[in-house]
């Protein structure tokens, strides 16, 4: 009964130790990607925008004045009034062109 509970925990005692080899090969560190935001670049884009718009205007004047002639007076005073709506649907759209320069890792100006 010794000698097998002191093979249980001999075999135990191998089986927790760290394999070193002196041939076994190291990982290298995984390689660091590095941008590069330096260059020319072109680009566009392409929206679509709904809405309305509703004006409204009411008024009245007591003299009217036509370009190149007198001031006409109006008896009784002239009234006027106005309304419009408008529906503001449509595809917008633009393009766009620069430059960057990378100026570090952190910095990039863009012209």
């Amino acid at each position: 009964m010794k000698t097998l509970l002191a093979s249980v925990v001999g075999l135990g005692a191998v089986a927790a130790m760290p394999a070193t080899a002196a041939d076994m090969p190291l990982k290298a560190p995984p390689p660091v990607v590095v941008y590069n935001w330096t260059g020319f670049y072109v680009g566009g884009n392409v929206g679509y925008s709904w809405g309305s718009a509703r004006t409204d205007i009411a008024g009245s004047a007591t003299s009217v004045t036509f370009p190149g002639g007198p001031a006409a007076v109006t008896n009784p005073p002239a009234t006027f009034a106005d309304s419009q709506s408008q529906r503001l649907n449509g595809v917008i759209g633009g393009g766009q062109i620069g430059y960057n320069y990378q100026v570090s890792p952190k910095w990039v100006l863009g012209f």
